[in-house]
């Protein structure tokens, strides 16, 4: 138990440092990208209130009769304007003082770009935008405007916003890393009581199916996983239920013709017999031996590999198969003084999908019971039945019946009521059982109708099968 806890705290650590390390990235990246965007933001719109300036500035020199020295002193007082000639020297200055004019200068000249940022000393930066001047007559040809803005107090804003930024990157940090947590804590203690459960579920010898987990979390995914688990457990311990009782009827069942057949072995051996004794008491042994077979065949059918059987299955005419085990099942009912009719023209062309083996098998087993249980000089109807989706063969008996509270165990194996327990050789329960198991393999139904001491009615429904799909 301590490794199971160990390991799962370990893989606790991983997934929280994973997870909170994710959680930082994210919001470290996030907060980064804001203040960038801001920041272009802010370079946008001074762009914007340059190229306006320069404009103004262009078209004041287009206009010849206006006072250009006072027009000038009209623009902005927070841009500053330098007119520098072909040889970049300064020959007109505007809001500009001399060192910050030089080093302007010297930063234009060295580049190429149109819009740049120019450091003057650490703490003062300017934005410049660069523009050819049009043919005046205040300056000389090629001549170039330099506009720029102070952008120092956004230096200042930068650095508030990212203390602000950095305090509010902390705290989303220590709340994320806290729900974290929380929620590796609330999942880690489902776990590992998932985990105290399943100990107390194996026992000391062994597992006790019973227990089931009652806690719930309120979370979704931990519950439909408690839910799983208890389903499983449910199925398991019906599946171990159902092996238990079937492994103790099959060990009665082989148990009884075995010791029957000991026993007469054990008497014919107890003394010299004549040869008619002894010939007798093979027959009678020779007839446990067949009891035993069949016992063993059904169980057999019963533990096939379902895939195996679907593997094999084609296109059947249940009339066909029908008429061949009238003509064979005639000479029984016969033999037993019942009365046996068949007709299957309502049903001459269906087809049915399936392995004629296995239909065959449960299609005999209904007849034979019919016969088995039905009264002297009893009948015996089958018959075929259709509808638009469904190819149905119908036995229809007139012998004893079953009680209505049996109608839905008689097809539970080993099932016998207890009116034909005391029958000889009435068969072990596993007919039926066998009728319905092949049924649900071809994805078919049996419906019995019954009403003790008037007859019963079986009718076996499988899904229509059309040559063209």
């Amino acid at each position: 138990m301590k490794e199971i806890v160990y390991s799962k705290d370990k893989l606790r650590r991983r997934i929280f440092l994973i997870s909170s390390l994710m959680a930082v990235v994210a919001i470290v990246a996030i907060l980064l990208l804001f203040n960038h965007t801001i920041h272009l933001l802010i370079i946008n719109e001074i762009d914007k209130e340059l190229i306006t300036e320069v404009k103004k500035f262009n078209s004041v020199l287009e206009n010849r009769d206006v006072d250009f020295q006072r027009k000038i002193g009209g623009f902005r007082k927070d841009l500053s304007f330098l007119v520098i000639n072909r040889d970049n020297n300064g020959i007109f200055m505007e809001s500009f003082n001399l060192e910050d004019a030089a080093v302007i200068i010297r930063k234009a000249s060295d580049s190429k770009k149109k819009v740049l940022d120019v450091v003057i000393v650490p703490n003062k930066r300017y934005h410049l935008m660069i523009s050819e001047i049009p043919k005046n007559s205040l300056f000389p040809d090629g001549s170039r405007l330099l506009v720029a803005k102070d952008i120092s107090y956004i230096a200042n804003t930068k650095y508030f916003s990212s203390y602000i930024m950095a305090m509010t990157m902390l705290l989303l940090i220590a709340f994320f890393v806290g729900m974290i947590n929380f929620t590796m804590e609330k999942i880690f203690t489902a776990l590992r009581e998932l985990d105290d459960f399943g100990m107390a579920l194996q026992g000391e010898k062994v597992p006790d199916l019973s227990l089931r987990f009652d806690k719930r979390y309120g979370n979704n995914e931990i519950d439909t996983l408690i839910n799983t688990i208890n389903h499983s457990l449910d199925s398991m311990e019906d599946s171990f239920k159902k092996m238990e009782e079937f492994s103790s009827n099959v060990s009665h069942e082989l148990k009884t013709p075995m010791t029957s057949m000991k026993s007469m072995i054990e008497i014919e051996l107890s003394k010299d017999r004549t040869k008619e004794e002894y010939q007798e008491t093979l027959i009678r042994v020779l007839e446990e031996m067949d009891w035993l077979i069949g016992i063993t065949r059904d169980l057999l059918t019963l533990t096939k590999n379902p895939q195996r059987i679907k593997e094999i299955f084609e296109p059947l005419k249940l009339s066909k198969l029908g008429e061949e085990i009238c003509d064979i099942m005639e000479i029984i009912a016969i033999d037993q003084g019942i009365d046996l009719k068949c007709d299957f023209s309502s049903i001459e062309d269906a087809l049915v999908m399936g392995d004629g083996n296995s239909l065959k098998q449960a299609i005999m087993n209904l007849i034979n019971n019919s016969v088995k249980y039905n009264r002297e000089r009893g009948s015996i109807w089958v018959y075929g039945e259709k509808t638009e989706e469904l190819v149905k063969i119908v036995v229809e008996d007139s012998g004893i019946g079953i009680k209505k509270e049996n109608i839905s165990r008689v097809t539970e194996r080993f099932f016998r009521e207890d009116n034909v327990r005391t029958v000889k050789k009435t068969g072990v329960g596993l007919g039926l059982s066998l009728v319905k198991h092949i049924l649900q393999l071809h994805g078919g139904e049996l419906e019995i109708q019954s009403e003790e001491g008037h007859g019963s009615i079986f009718k076996i429904s499988l899904p229509k099968y059309s040559e063209g799909g």
